[in-house]
């Protein structure tokens, strides 16, 4: 069975290249705009999923949506990994309120990074799905 990548990206562009090589990479992905699509989407999906959460976005950005979803057990499934392009304090920020929420996070991206180490990235997050369910 494939792995299963959620991308929350409002830049659609950057999405759909990070989309394009998580598939490369062998994943099942499913991109929203925005913290809101995110989070109409995440009850149905049934499968452990890694989930990369930008930090900005227009709508409902990736702090309120780890607040929100601090709020419902409906995300134990899920492994969430923060990107920012922006002040990295954002993305600490963003970590803490996901640990004290007890859910599974994974380390931060920053933007920029290169293809070669998102890659690497997806290989290492697959392997802590398949070992972990989350």
């Amino acid at each position: 069975m494939k792995p299963r990548l959620l991308i929350a990206e409002d830049n659609a562009d950057f999405a759909l290249l990070l989309a394009r090589k998580a598939k490369q990479e062998g994943w099942t992905v499913t991109c929203c705009s925005d913290g809101v699509e995110l989070l109409a989407i995440l009850p149905s999906v049934q499968e452990a999923a890694l989930v990369l959460l930008d930090i900005n976005m227009p709508n409902l950005d990736g702090i309120e949506v780890i607040r929100e979803l601090n709020q419902s057990n409906s995300s134990q499934r899920f492994r969430f990994c923060m990107m920012t392009g922006g002040d990295h304090v954002n993305a600490v920020a963003a970590r803490m309120i996901a640990k004290a929420g007890d859910l599974a996070i994974c380390k931060s991206l920053f933007k920029p990074f290169s293809m070669d180490d998102f890659a690497v990235f997806l290989r290492e997050q697959r392997r802590i799905l398949a070992e972990t369910g989350q």
